[in-house]
């Protein structure tokens, strides 16, 4: 989805998992889109990281955001998924600066 108008700011929300990620788009502080993306939860971890890493520079050409935010991990009781989230968290805080960079 382009922007309709090159002059809007616009911010990427995701609330970011292995299994399903949630997106928001806005447009000066308007919502226009929203949805969710899923991987296989077939594969390894890190597979999935990848691929929702695939999936988010597909949704950064069309998209081309201004800033991008990214819902923080939470303390959890399983010690192995707090692991797992902290490392999608790197590899796509890690993606984007990179990509925002050359901008």
């Amino acid at each position: 989805m382009p922007k309709s108008n090159p002059d809007d700011y616009r911010v990427v929300a995701l609330d970011a998992a292995t299994g399903t990620t949630g997106y928001a788009v806005y447009d000066n502080k308007k919502l226009t889109s929203y949805g969710t993306y899923s991987t296989d939860a077939t594969l390894e971890a890190t597979a999935r990281i990848n691929d929702l890493k695939i999936w988010l520079d597909e949704c950064m050409f069309t998209w081309k955001p201004d800033a991008v935010c990214v819902e923080n991990i939470q303390l959890e009781k399983n010690v192995k998924m707090f692991q797992t989230l902290a490392n999608l968290q790197g590899v796509l805080l890690d993606y984007l600066k990179i990509k925002l960079d050359m901008n």
